[in-house]
């Protein structure tokens, strides 16, 4: 990120653009030093009301290193990219010349936590998601994993 604002000599105090989620007034500045969302409380909420089988924070590393680190044996994970729509700063980034691949592998692209439920206990998550009053959508699958293929891999394109 400080690369990005030394090379395109970004002031951090000038306006951000406009864009969804980004209050009025926000200076660049501002939107790259958003903190994180603590997820503490919610997932202790869903582990007592539903099963959940792993979660994955998504930090430095992206979703290869995350999401694959949370995978059993012989799994991989699918995510679709359209099911989800990234915040300005994402569609920021990439206007700078951030490659989608790169940001999928740097950033979180609006998916701070990607948690990995039974099926049949989707919309169960989904509401305790909800009552904490946070976004949360599907986003993937796990499959079987085919003799050589990527751990997590994509689908769909980000809406940026």
């Amino acid at each position: 990120m400080r690369a990005l604002v030394a090379e395109h000599h970004l002031a951090l105090d000038a306006p951000f653009p406009t864009g969804d989620g980004v209050p009025a007034g926000a200076t660049l500045g501002d939107v790259l030093l958003t903190p994180t969302t603590i997820y503490s409380r919610v997932l202790h909420d869903l582990g007592h009301a539903c099963p959940v089988h792993a979660a994955a924070h998504i930090t430095g590393g992206g979703f290869p290193d995350n999401v694959g680190r949370i995978l059993p044996d012989g799994t991989a994970a699918i995510l679709n990219l359209s099911a989800w729509r990234p915040p300005a700063v994402f569609s920021f980034l990439h206007s700078l010349g951030v490659a989608v691949d790169e940001m999928l592998t740097t950033f979180n692209c609006g998916l701070g936590m990607v948690l990995a439920v039974p099926a049949a206990s989707v919309p169960k998550a989904l509401a305790t998601i909800a009552r904490a009053d946070l976004p949360a959508m599907v986003v993937g699958e796990v499959i079987g994993l085919e003799p050589g293929a990527r751990l997590v891999r994509y689908k769909g394109e980000l809406a940026l």
